[in-house]
């Protein structure tokens, strides 16, 4: 696994481009802060075709819940309009997944045919940001 924290203030990080994760699973637990705006948008999962990234489904972080999702589901999260929030990011990561499958295209690293990969819609990717599958940026 991998945890680290990250911060959302007006005047430094606000927001977060469309990305997914690199887990299996993630666990992002609001730890708290006064703040205003800075929901987190769900679209589709990386392999899936564009037009299920289209559409981006609000989730509403509050102080003291921990939300957990597939690390496939590619999310963002919009600018804090006020205050600071301040999240807990675990990534839970699987060896045995990792060993047969390939964590950012999904290729099968068992099986002798080229791999192929499936892009996600273009972002603008920040520092630690997957901007797309294969790392795309």
């Amino acid at each position: 696994h991998r945890s680290f924290t990250v911060s959302y203030e007006v005047g430094k990080d606000v927001d977060l481009a469309y990305h997914f994760d690199d887990s299996e699973i993630t666990l992002n637990v609001n730890l708290g802060g006064e703040f205003e705006g800075g929901e987190l948008l769900f679209g589709g999962l990386s392999w899936e075709p564009e037009e299920a990234h289209r559409a981006r489904h609000p989730h509403f972080h509050r102080p003291g819940m921990g939300l957990l999702h597939r690390g496939a589901h590619c999310h963002e999260a919009v600018p804090v309009e006020a205050g600071r929030r301040m999240n807990l990011i675990v990534w839970c990561r699987s060896s045995e997944v990792r060993r047969r499958t390939c964590a950012m295209c999904g290729r099968d690293k068992t099986s002798t045919d080229v791999p192929v990969h499936v892009p996600v819609p273009p972002v603008d990717a920040g520092e630690g940001v997957t901007a797309g599958v294969g790392g795309d940026a």
